[in-house]
């Protein structure tokens, strides 16, 4: 079963690596402050923002399995059945997403919003993803109904 990372754009993991070192530096400083409670706050701060990239954010892959694509961002994984996708397309947007680049593809499927993910090698992703969807045919950089 392929199973493909999410592209990370450098701004994003710069933010998703500052952030937590900034903590730290932070939870450091309170502790040589030599207030407790402060101190406490920081480290608290820092073991939140641990917790939730654990949670929902790292890793964020995406694998072609026999019957549904599983998408996981942390400890949460999402199914999409093949059989429910009715195109794959480019997208920029800035909706929220199980992806670490604004170079998304947007899967579209029947009654619901689209789900953006952002696989490494695109490319090899959407010949993948078209052998398991065969009502759909590859389109440019994405997928669409035959």
């Amino acid at each position: 079963m392929p199973t493909y990372r999410s592209k990370v754009d450098p701004w994003i993991g710069l933010l998703l690596i500052a952030l937590p070192v900034l903590c730290l530096v932070v939870a450091l400083v309170l502790q040589a402050s030599g207030d407790p409670g402060e101190a406490l706050i920081g480290w608290l701060t820092l073991a939140g923002i641990v917790v939730l990239y654990v949670a929902l954010v790292w890793p964020i892959e995406y694998t072609l399995e026999p019957e549904a694509l599983v998408i996981r961002f942390g400890l949460v994984r999402s199914r999409l059945p093949y059989d429910s996708v009715r195109a794959v397309e480019p997208s920029r947007g800035l909706l929220a997403a199980q992806a670490l680049s604004m170079d998304r593809l947007a899967i579209r499927t029947e009654g619901k919003l689209p789900t953006l993910i952002s696989p490494q090698d695109r490319d090899r992703f959407l010949d993948d993803l078209a052998v398991h969807t065969p009502h759909l045919v590859r389109a440019g950089d994405g997928l669409r109904p035959r």
